[in-house]
């Protein structure tokens, strides 16, 4: 068995030294033949006698002979002393004679400490024994304890005997080799051939490693052929392991020479137990497992230790430098190599290793450095693997292959680190370089491994990324890089016993085919970078395009995908898109699954063509099924020569630039563009989800020109708008549904016109115009109001589904300051002014200018509350029908000042309106027109015709047979003549008059009387003057001709109502109560001189 015991070790490394070893190993053969060996071989000659009776079988020796052969030995031997418990003696049938002793104990000179050898035997040369001369020719040695040590200088010595007596004995090898050399060459030991040890206890203490082991059962052999030695051992140890080791040991030399050969081989030894015994070993102490091969160094004549070369093959066990908490396991190695101790450097012809992680196999050269007690400190060295099959911890589904790698590297033994200057693993053309250091710290490998290759394909870096090494950023490559080639990649690994790994990952990219979104066409020649620092994810391609279905590619430039935490399962990622191309296959990628974008807008594709620049992001988690509810978007893209028909149903839309930004919820696009041949400008906003509806709204303006009447079919009548403005606009639209929208303006630069009402303003006017409605086919206004000078209105229009109109309705329209109505425009069909219908409200005919039209005016129904004339006359219930084709003109019916019913017909004249009056009750006309209290009965035509000055009239009456009854002015003046007669019939049955006829002017603050008279049989009046209307006062001159039946003959002298006697009069003051002037003496004034008393009528010049 094996015993270990541990000791201090503090020398240095001998190993050039000579050998010192070889020469006390001789010594101690010496010693053990001549201490022992030829006392046996006096008690040979003592007994050979007796041979010939012993042949064939055992003679145990008497014990006189036993006593004989001690004082025998004693004699021969007088500086040892030899002592035996039993002595026989065997003859062969080959008459070969041996001698075997039992417990053998032998005290070496100057210890007094006896060696026990459990059995002695030796065999004789016959043929000397017949000369009488004893020559051993094998001595078998049973049971001996032998005791190798090795000290801090690296000196070998070995010693026999009990632990105190070894120590005291201890020669070095070379004593020993020496002794032994001059025992073999005396002569009586010529004959022999072989010494063996049987059962022997070999303990071997080793004060450089501090070590010990003691094994039972060892076998040593020495032979000699002529001058050549061999020596031959095998030992079997047994620890603290599951196997156990065995040692074959051979040492070939020749006799007075040094030099000699040295082999040794071993079975299921372990590392850490062969690693001790050389610097050329040491390397082996970071393994745990057995190792069995061979090892074969020699020694030159001065004692020179040459070169170490050894096979090994390894055993399945563990790379655990310093005990590691963490050793990396393998199948097997094995190594051919030398050491040379001169040049302290290893050359492997061949290191090969199998493990789960590696198999490989390497050549090279290590030169062993800082050499402390034959054990280096580090070793420096360059390694070529070939052959290599890596697939460490089952990191991938099955090994990778890869052509072979140089290595260049540092090992520092303890505490252990593995610096690498240089790994460059090679494959398929190309090179990934790595560098990096492991170290072994008390709670496990420290380890940082950076590298980089030139160009890989994305392929290939998925085979040599492994599956567990940053699982989430590896699948979503393996996911989403489909192909390409990647160059300068760069990556880092740091790795600390007590803290997880940080992972550095880079490299450039092209031709690669990659995705960013589920459902999503790939990038396609992208080109660009990726890294991985701190756990986020980036890969950014400067270049690529995406090739929507049936589209002819969107060009991507600065895309990034962003993978926050490449740690977190199903963690957020966030893609920020940069890319240009037509809007259309922009359109189709936005509404593919599961964004679907355009759908949810109750869109498609076909929405606008043109092109686009976008900026966008993304963020979502990654896992599938990646619902879309749960990717929040938002966007925003330059639009350039942008065209459709769908944005505004039925209308063409286009726009040399607009500003687009969304996100999940809503869509804004802004800018100026043209609706058909209409300028439009502001924003569209559609709103996007489940719940949208489809819907979406415009908010802007437009600008207002001639053509948009046509373009939006508002049904408006030729030549009603000119000019160009602005108005703002609002759109609301729904899928499946007519746009609504809502107009207004303030009419800056825009001119309308309104045939039909004679009415215009200017461009360099300003009002408030708003209209509101659907654009639906035909349009429908819901609502138009119209704030303008000299015009307001507010109604609705409704067309036909020509676009001509069918009816605007307007419930109140004010027109300058004549017209105060609602009003009803009833189309005709297009290019045909519309049919007007006023019901209700009222006109005033003063103010009224409606003559200037040179159109073809349409009918003009009118059912009028009030029609004002003048300030005090005015039609009330007025019901009328007229035309305005070249003017106002057509016949009405109402009730003058409410009470007294007349009819009439207007004409346009002047540009304006004159108005003709009947009525069949001349009195209650006069009477309910203020200018008598009470006339009755009568005819009245009274014809008023416009004049140049607004509002003004000259006119004409005409009453026949009217009765006045009660007029105050002209009571008053038949009282002043003291015409009793006729005062007394005005207030019985009233004057009659068969004629009344009236020439004057009206204008809106009086009437100018020229002409008038009034005859009847009882007299004739005539008048002239002037009429206050606002004042309500008079001043009136005219003549009075009583009894007119006989006095009006002289009428052809005067004026008509003039008799050709008369009184002169004058009237004036308030209507109510006038002033009368009355010249008596004119009544004795022929009539054709009466102008004497009187002043000139009034002239309107």
């Amino acid at each position: 068995m094996i015993e270990t015991v541990e000791t201090r070790s503090d020398s240095g490394e001998n190993e050039g030294k000579p050998p010192r070893g070889r020469r006390r190993a001789r010594r101690v053969l010496v010693w053990i033949v001549g201490g022992l060996v030829v006392p046996a071989l006096v008690l040979i000659l003592l007994v050979l006698g007796v041979l010939w009776f012993a042949k064939g079988q055992d003679f145990a020796a008497p014990d006189w002979i036993k006593d004989r052969i001690e004082v025998r030995l004693a004699e021969f031997i007088p500086d040892i002393a030899i002592n035996f418990d039993d002595l026989t003696l065997t003859v062969s049938d080959e008459w070969q004679p041996s001698l075997h002793l039992t417990s053998v104990r032998v005290v070496p000179p100057g210890t007094g400490q006896p060696v026990t050898l459990a059995d002695v035997t030796g065999s004789f040369d016959p043929a000397a024994l017949l000369q009488g001369m004893i020559r051993p020719r094998v001595i078998t040695v049973t049971g001996a304890r032998i005791q190798f040590s090795r000290d801090q200088a690296g000196s070998y010595t070995v010693a026999f005997g009990t632990p105190a007596a070894e120590e005291a004995r201890a020669r070095d090898i070379a004593q020993s080799l020496d002794s032994l050399t001059e025992l073999l060459n005396q002569p009586s030991f010529s004959a022999l051939r072989r010494i063996e040890g049987e059962a022997l206890t070999v303990r071997y203490e080793d004060q450089r490693s501090g070590r010990a082991w003691t094994v039972d059962g060892g076998r040593l052999h020495l032979s000699r052929l002529g001058n050549a030695l061999r020596l031959r051992g095998d030992f079997a140890l047994l620890g603290g392991y599951s196997y156990a080791t065995t040692a074959a040991v051979s040492v070939d030399g020749e006799m007075g020479s040094r030099a000699a050969s040295l082999a040794l081989r071993v079975e299921d030894m372990p590392a850490s137990d062969i690693a001790t015994q050389s610097a050329g070993l040491a390397w082996l102490g970071v393994l745990d497992a057995p190792i069995s091969g061979s090892l074969r160094v020699t020694t030159d004549e001065a004692g020179i230790i040459g070169p170490l070369d050894g096979t090994l093959l390894i055993g399945e066990g563990a790379l655990a430098p310093g005990n590691t908490r963490d050793p990396v396991p393998f199948k097997s190695a094995r190594s051919y190599f030398q050491y040379d101790p001169a040049s302290t450097t290893l050359r492997f012809d061949e290191l090969a290793v199998q493990s789960a992680w590696v198999e490989a196999t390497a050549e090279g050269r290590i030169v062993l450095a800082d050499i402390s007690d034959g054990i280096p400190g580090a070793m420096t060295g360059q390694l070529r693997l070939t052959e290599l099959t890596t697939n460490p911890g089952g990191i991938y589904p099955a090994p990778i292959f890869l052509e072979g790698a140089d290595v260049e590297m540092r090992v520092k033994l303890d505490p252990f680190r593995l610096d690498v200057g240089r790994f460059d693993l090679r494959d398929r053309g190309a090179t990934l370089a790595l560098k990096g250091w492991f170290a072994v710290e008390e709670d496990g490998w420290d380890v940082s491994v950076t590298g980089r290759s030139a160009e890989m394909s994305a392929d290939d870096l998925l085979e040599l990324w492994p599956q567990s090494a940053l699982v989430k950023t590896r699948e979503w490559v393996a996911r989403n890089v489909l192909d390409g080639v990647l160059h300068n990649i760069q990556f880092g690994v740091r790795s600390a016993p007590t803290s997880r790994p940080d992972v550095v990952l880079g490299f450039d990219f092209e031709d690669v085919i990659t995705t960013f979104l589920p459902s999503i066409p790939p990038i396609e020649s992208a080109s660009g970078h990726a890294e991985l620092r701190d756990d986020r994810f980036v890969v950014t391609a400067d270049n690529g395009v995406v090739y929507a279905p049936d589209g002819e590619g969107i060009r991507i430039a600065g895309t990034t995908f962003i993978y926050e935490n490449t740690r977190v399962k199903r963690g957020p990622a966030e893609v920020r898109v940069r890319a240009d191309g037509a809007i259309g296959d922009v359109l189709t990628l936005l509404d593919l699954k599961p964004l679907s974008l355009l759908t949810k807008a109750g869109r498609d594709a076909g929405l606008a063509t043109g092109e686009a620049e976008i900026e966008a992001q993304l963020n979502f988690n990654l896992k599938k099924p990646l619902p879309p509810e749960e990717i929040a978007i938002s966007y925003s893209a330059r639009l350039t020569n942008v065209e459709s028909t769908q944005i505004v149903p039925n209308q063409r839309f286009t726009a040399t630039s607009l500003d687009l930004q969304g996100d999940t919820k809503g869509l804004r696009v802004a800018g100026t563009a043209r609706l058909g041949d209409v300028e439009v400008g502001g924003e569209w906003r559609a709103e996007l989800g489940p719940n949208a509806g489809g819907r979406s709204t415009v908010d802007g303006w437009l600008t207002v020109t001639e053509t948009i009447a046509d373009q939006f079919n508002l049904g408006l009548p030729p030549g009603a708008l000119a000019g160009s403005g602005r108005a703002n606009i609002r759109l609301d639209l729904a899928k499946g549904q007519a746009p609504t929208f809502r107009l207004s303006s303030d009419l800056a630069g825009i001119a309308l016109k309104l045939d039909a009402l004679n009415w215009s303003m200017s461009r360099a006017q300003v009002g408030a115009f708003e209209v509101a409605g659907e654009l639906s086919t035909p349009p429908s206004i819901e609502s138009i109001s119209l704030s303008a000078p000299g015009l307001s209105a507010k109604g609705r229009l409704s067309l036909h589904p020509d676009g001509a109109l069918d009816a605007a309705r307007f419930d109140r329209v004010r027109l300058r300051d004549w017209l105060d109505a609602p009003v009803l425009l009833s189309g005709r069909g297009k290019g045909v002014a519309p049919k007007v219908v006023v019901n209700g409200g009222s006109v005033d005919l003063r103010r009224i200018d409606l003559g200037k039209s040179s159109g073809e005016g349409g009918p003009l129904t009118v059912t009028l509350d009030e029609l004002r004339v003048t300030d005090t006359i005015v039609l009330r219930g007025m019901r009328g029908e007229f035309t305005n084709a070249g003017g106002l003109s057509g016949q009405f019916a109402a009730n003058l000042n409410g009470v007294a019913p007349i009819s009439g017909t207007v004409v346009p004249q002047r540009g304006r309106s004159a108005v003709r009056i009947l009525a069949d009750d001349a009195g209650a006309v006069l009477s309910a027109a203020g200018l008598l209290q009470k006339g009755r009965g009568g005819t009245l035509d009274l014809s008023l015709s416009p004049i140049s000055a607004p509002g003004s009239y000259d006119g004409l009456l005409k009453v026949r047979d009217i009765t006045l009854e009660d007029a105050p002015a002209m009571a008053s003046l038949l009282s002043a003549i003291s015409i009793v007669g006729l005062l007394e019939q005005m207030s019985g049955g009233g004057i009659p008059f068969t004629e009344v006829d009236a020439n004057f002017r009206l204008t809106p603050q009086q009437v100018i009387l020229r002409s008038s008279s009034a005859t009847g049989a009882s007299m004739g009046v005539s008048m002239d003057g002037v009429y206050d209307l606002n004042a309500k006062r008079m001043d009136m001159q005219g003549v009075i001709s009583p009894i007119y039946m006989l006095n009006g003959i002289g009428q052809i002298f005067t004026r008509k109502g003039e008799g050709l006697l008369g009184f002169n009069y004058r009237l004036f003051g308030a209507v109510a109560n006038p002033r009368v002037n009355v010249n008596p003496l004119s009544i004795f004034t022929p009539g054709m001189f009466r102008e004497i008393f009187r002043r000139p009528a009034p002239t309107t010049n």
